[in-house]
């Protein structure tokens, strides 16, 4: 059964205008088009002492217990607004977003599933247009959105709190 299905041309051409700059995003390159927050497991920037005491050789429940925090903020943002993934289409300069819809709740839900429980390990990435934001999987327990408009931080920063996550602006 098929887990996605791709937006129309105008759909396409329409996400593409609303979220310029999104190969840099992929890419992860400085653009001025987006704000950066981090959502993580953690209350603050990890030092090094940190990292090392927090991310290396983690218990099996304690990986399970993160897992499951930043699940739970996924299915939050699901649950609250509309969601989009995307995939990288093309080679070199003509490489381009190809949005895709899902085809069911339960698709959308086992994509935004942490990549270490999945047996094909890869991180999830979306846009949600209603809030112009990008949202991408990443590493070491910590996701990265990327924002347009910075007055929809409060929403994302309240749903984080009842996920039992935290919102981290860039670091320094």
């Amino acid at each position: 059964m098929r887990k996605y299905i791709n937006l129309n041309k105008t759909s396409q051409n329409d996400l593409s205008n609303q979220f310029p700059d999104l190969m840099k995003l992929v890419c992860v390159e400085e653009t001025t088009h987006y704000s950066y927050l981090a959502v993580s497991v953690f209350d603050h920037w990890l030092s090094r002492e940190d990292s090392c005491k927090l991310l290396e050789n983690v218990p099996k429940n304690e990986q399970e217990k993160r897992n499951a925090a930043l699940y739970s903020f996924s299915k939050k943002i699901a649950s609250e607004t509309s969601v989009v993934n995307f995939k990288v289409s093309g080679k070199w300069t003509r490489a381009h977003p190809r949005f895709r819809d899902f085809t069911s709740n339960r698709a959308k839900l086992e994509y935004l599933r942490p990549a270490i429980e999945k047996s094909h390990h890869d991180f999830f990435k979306v846009v949600l247009p209603e809030l112009g934001v990008v949202f991408f999987e990443s590493w070491d327990d910590t996701n990265a959105m990327y924002l347009k408009d910075a007055s929809v931080k409060e929403k994302i920063v309240q749903w984080a709190a009842e996920c039992g996550v935290y919102c981290l602006d860039k670091w320094a």
